[in-house]
């Protein structure tokens, strides 16, 4: 999710600061850095997302594995003193 809000804040600062400045360098032939700087973010902010969805679906810790470390166990409410 959090990827999700800097790819928005990236469109709105693309759309408020830096659109107006491309459409004057349109006749120069040459992008502005901050243009090229907000697609080159953009694009990555955007394959983190899909893989980040994509990873959504592994189970990535095992509780029935043990012992693991435990900031894993707190994190992913294991008990690890249940063991299997």
């Amino acid at each position: 999710m959090l990827l999700m809000v800097l790819a928005g804040l990236n469109v709105w600062l693309f759309h408020s600061r830096v659109y107006p400045r491309v459409l004057t360098a349109v006749a120069d032939g040459v992008m502005p850095r901050e243009a090229r700087i907000a697609g080159a973010l953009s694009l990555t902010l955007w394959i983190c997302i899909v893989f980040s969805g994509r990873m959504i679906a592994y189970n990535w810790f095992d509780c029935d594995r043990q012992p693991q470390p435990a900031i894993i166990n707190f994190l992913t409410s294991c008990d690890a003193e249940a063991g299997p």
